[in-house]
């Protein structure tokens, strides 16, 4: 798909607020993390989605054209989860240097419980 035309869809798609249904779903396959761990525990799988393809070239658009904040990582190269919290803590150090008072909320979904049944 052309660059204009990605650029055309997601433009229509903002403007109207309307998202096509068949991208808000996806496939979720759940994979073990290493074959020693134990297959009857949760804990031990990972979850991997079947992102629909116009996600990813979205994702490489805006990328490409420098669409996206400094600061986000996801589906990015070279934007792991070490620079991010470096970027984190960073801001966190910056900001008490300044005197000023600076509030983190994490969520932890490790634990979250995924539904498996189809």
């Amino acid at each position: 798909m052309h660059n204009k035309t990605i650029c055309h869809l997601c433009n229509l798609s903002l403007g109207s607020g309307i998202f096509p249904a068949q991208f808000k779903q996806t496939r979720v396959l759940l994979l073990l993390k290493k074959q020693t761990l134990d297959p009857d525990e949760a804990s031990s799988y990972r979850p991997i989605s079947n992102l629909p393809k116009l996600i990813e070239r979205f994702s490489e658009h805006s990328s490409k054209f420098n669409l996206l904040p400094v600061q986000h990582s996801a589906y990015r190269p070279f934007h792991s989860t070490e620079r991010a919290l470096l970027s984190v803590h960073n801001d966190l150090v910056r900001s008490i240097d300044k005197g000023r008072i600076s509030l983190l909320v994490l969520l932890d979904l490790s634990a979250a419980l995924i539904d498996t049944r189809s």
